[in-house]
């Protein structure tokens, strides 16, 4: 909880609860996503023996390189969010206070923002994966997405509009700019 808390904790000092049991349910929160993360490559594996037997020779070979592919392009966007997103967020956001406008955080507000935004990094940067499997699937050819190139500029600014749960111009910057880096690679 205290490293979860930390980019906040850098910009305000302290986070709060607000009701006798917040504490104690963001601790049970916190748990269950390292759980979960902790968790995943069991499931995956589980996951794999269940397809596997339905899969031909193909399949097989380019399922387990797709997965392992989107999970490192997961944990790159969250590691991408919480170690350079979150503290340029939480700066811009606590910089919003005033005299008579004062921060006072709640731990489960927090904590629920924190993995909305990971959440919408780790899925965002699953782009490539995605942009790969659209040729790939017949679905459209490579060059109808580097003549479209305006209209996806178009899509990611609204997409990080729409992925990033905060109001503010900077997370939703830092979230397009990566995007569109993906998209050209």
């Amino acid at each position: 909880l205290r490293f979860f808390i930390s980019p906040l904790k850098n910009v305000t000092g302290a986070v709060y609860f607000f009701s006798p049991q917040e504490a104690f349910v963001v601790r049970i929160q916190v748990a269950l996503i390292l759980g979960i993360a902790g968790s995943l490559p069991v499931l995956l594996a589980q996951v794999w023996l269940f397809v596997s037997p339905g899969l031909k020779g193909p399949e097989k070979r380019a399922f387990l390189p797709l997965v392992a592919f989107t999970t490192v392009l997961f944990a790159c966007g969250s590691a991408f969010c919480f170690f350079l997103v979150m503290p340029v967020a939480m700066k811009f956001l606590m910089g919003m206070q005033t005299g008579y406008l004062l921060p006072m955080i709640s731990v489960g507000q927090y904590i629920s923002f924190l993995g909305s935004m990971l959440f919408a990094f780790g899925l965002s940067f699953n782009l490539p994966a995605f942009l790969l499997a659209l040729p790939a699937s017949g679905v459209v050819a490579p060059e109808t997405l580097s003549k479209y190139r305006r209209h996806a500029i178009l899509m990611i600014v609204v997409a990080a509009a729409v992925l990033t749960p905060g109001p503010d111009v900077a997370s939703q910057a830092l979230l397009a700019l990566p995007l569109y880096a993906l998209f050209e690679i």
